[in-house]
């Protein structure tokens, strides 16, 4: 899947990683064809988490840890777990700190 396809197809992921940065780290384009299953998932995931959080708010949480592999998973698992919380929530407050000075951690409250 090429950039431009993954742009199109996750207007979301796009929308928190960047489309520059997609452009600038083409070794995305392997990572999402691999697991297309997964990425479709995540869109998904985002698109239910929007309403109740904002995109600001996903962004600020996730953009460093889907632009990273070593985290990607991670927030992959992290976004599907907020998302189902979500789903049976009024409310829903996410909060990411991920300074490596501290401890790093994640919370949601629903």
């Amino acid at each position: 899947m090429l950039v431009d396809e993954i742009i199109f197809a996750f207007p979301l992921l796009t929308s928190i990683v960047r489309e520059k940065w997609l452009h600038q780290n083409l070794w995305y384009e392997d990572i999402i064809s691999l697991r297309l299953v997964w990425y479709e998932q995540l869109e998904r995931n985002l698109r239910s988490l929007v309403p109740k959080v904002g995109l600001q708010s996903l962004r600020k949480c996730y953009r460093s840890m889907l632009r990273d592999t070593k985290s990607m998973w991670t927030s992959l698992y992290e976004i599907t777990g907020v998302s189902l919380v979500g789903e049976a929530s009024t409310s829903l407050e996410i909060h990411v700190p991920r300074d490596d000075s501290s401890n790093r951690n994640f919370d949601d409250k629903a």
